[in-house]
């Protein structure tokens, strides 16, 4: 058993005290803090690295085939984002070229705005 000293304020709990010691509390948060780096999100890993979020596409291929307009290259249609609006359902550039041109403009954009 630990002394109370160990134990930190839970205003919500019978005794007033956490359920977890300090140290194991502490523990327990760098788990979920790692778990959390790592987001599992339909087909799209999210990993993030330092303060930047690189996604990683993973794909179930249909075997249907689309040529990218950004860089021409023909990629399976899981690899693009789905657009209604369009004649096939589907954009005309593929995930990795809307996510390079979104970080693009974000920056531009950062610019603009420290500019004025």
């Amino acid at each position: 058993m630990l002394p109370e000293d160990n134990f930190s304020i839970r205003r919500n709990a019978k005794d007033g005290l956490q359920y977890l010691c300090k140290d194991c509390l502490d523990k327990n948060q760098k788990e979920r803090y790692l778990k959390s780096r790592k987001l599992k999100i339909g087909n799209v890993d999210t990993e993030m690295r330092s303060n930047y979020k690189v996604r990683i596409i993973k794909v179930n291929p249909t075997g249907v085939y689309k040529k990218c307009n950004r860089c021409k290259k023909l990629l399976d249609y899981a690899y693009f984002c789905i657009k209604r609006a369009t004649k096939d359902g589907y954009h005309t550039a593929c995930k990795s070229c809307i996510n390079k041109y979104q970080i693009e403009f974000r920056a531009r954009a950062k610019a603009r705005k420290l500019k004025s």
